[in-house]
């Protein structure tokens, strides 16, 4: 099964992969239903050696309709000198006034590191209009299964964005909330990040967390500073850099570096 998976994976980014570079150097402006995306990282490790880290990720979705939307997601990483291959799905749907949810879930089949199975559900609503130097506050949770062979862990997660009125950029903040099973107990934590509308084209962000991961039902508390940027290449594509370094207490000290592209045609 993991070997079906990985050869659709390869098949099915070689193809995201033609529509996003194709379109690019056409410099076509498709505007359509469809969102194709692609994604590569790779993780070093200091204090603590291990080798490299790395994931691929594909991603498409589909309008139904103005307001939804369909998805699959495709993911493949490699740790400890092995690799799990997930595949998942998902809905998007924009309420009114602003309000917004998603629903998804991911399965990995003989899995070895990744949960064998994640469902989420995540949204938005404007509380606030704003006012004065204040733009919309719009108030957000996510919630989180995951089912791991040594035991479930689930997150908790409200927080909010505060957009500006009269300056490009906007803060989210998350209160994080985790729970595991095995042991049964509840980690805390937050992150905060601020995005930047530069220009049109170039968006770069950054942010800071501290918080709990469980990992096959082990709680780590676990700081991470992480900043990137979406260019647009054109109005329907774009590509992304991340950096995210991330300090495991008592244990490494983690780099990762992304990358990624999408289209819409």
């Amino acid at each position: 099964m993991q070997s079906l998976i990985k050869n659709t994976l390869v098949t099915f980014a070689t193809f995201l992969t033609t529509i996003v570079m194709v379109g690019t150097a056409n410099g076509e402006e498709a505007g359509g239903e469809w969102l194709a995306s692609i994604g590569y990282s790779n993780s070093n490790f200091s204090r603590i050696q291990r080798k490299d880290w790395q994931a691929k990720n594909i991603f498409l979705s589909r309008k139904v309709n103005d307001d939804t939307s369909l998805n699959i997601t495709l993911v493949q990483e490699n740790r400890f000198a092995t690799s799990d291959t997930s595949i998942g799905g998902g809905l998007s749907h924009n309420f009114a006034d602003g309000a917004y949810g998603n629903i998804s879930f991911y399965v990995t089949p003989s899995s070895n590191f990744l949960a064998r199975y994640a469902l989420s559900a995540d949204g938005g609503v404007k509380v606030w209009e704003g006012g004065g130097v204040f733009g919309p506050t719009i108030a957000t949770v996510n919630l989180l299964h995951k089912d791991y062979a040594s035991g479930d862990s689930e997150n908790i997660d409200p927080g909010f964005v505060q957009y500006m009125a009269k300056m490009p950029f906007w803060i989210s903040a998350k209160w994080i909330n985790s729970f595991s099973k095995k042991p049964q107990k509840r980690t805390g934590g937050y992150s905060l990040k601020l995005d930047w509308q530069a220009t049109e084209n170039i968006r770069p962000f950054a942010g800071f967390s501290f918080a709990p991961e469980i990992d096959g039902g082990v709680v780590t508390n676990v700081k991470t500073r992480f900043a990137g940027a979406i260019y647009n290449l054109n109005p329907d594509t774009n590509i992304r850099l991340d950096y995210a370094g991330e300090d495991r207490k008592n244990s490494y000290l983690r780099n990762s570096y992304s990358i990624g592209f999408s289209r819409r045609f």
